[in-house]
């Protein structure tokens, strides 16, 4: 087993967990479109924090494509997610 073997299986872990991570986010969106009175957040809160699972899962995906900038660019918008959010909790 070679290094390239290695490498090729670490890309397909990668984006296998990022496609995960983005079913994961999209999935309680759809919910949350679906059954909104549900919510104790007003619904864009609740949808801008789902996001977070996704731009999560897509740096996790440009990453095992060998997109490094790409991913980075997706890990800023997680955390841009997130200081909304907290925001949002902090202010509101």
């Amino acid at each position: 087993m070679g290094q390239d073997t290695l490498q090729n299986r670490e890309k397909s872990v990668g984006y296998w967990f990022g496609a995960a991570f983005v079913a994961l986010g999209l999935m309680p969106m759809v919910v949350m479109l679906i059954k909104p009175e549900a919510l104790s957040v007003p619904l864009w809160v609740a949808e801008i924090g789902a996001s977070a699972f996704i731009f999560a899962g897509l740096s996790f995906i440009a990453q095992s494509k060998g997109r490094l900038a790409i991913a980075r660019i997706f890990s800023i918008c997680v955390m841009l997610v997130l200081i909304v959010v907290g925001l949002y909790f902090l202010l509101g």
